[in-house]
């Protein structure tokens, strides 16, 4: 994913669902790409150490 995005700007994305399985891979695939990441979820099914270790996540639970 990295070669894609050379001479690119980051971008801002909102994740909804992020410690889900998908969610949280996802988030991992965005932050090494270079993109900020805002992740809301409702941590009703999810497990919030799915995200741990990753920097520079905002993490949102409703």
């Amino acid at each position: 994913m990295s070669e894609a995005s050379e001479g690119m700007s980051p971008r801002y994305i909102l994740v909804t669902g992020s410690v889900g399985f998908i969610g949280a891979h996802l988030c991992r695939r965005l932050l090494m790409r270079g993109d900020h990441v805002t992740a809301v979820d409702s941590l009703v099914r999810g497990d919030l150490p799915a995200l741990n270790g990753l920097r520079a996540v905002r993490c949102i639970g409703t």
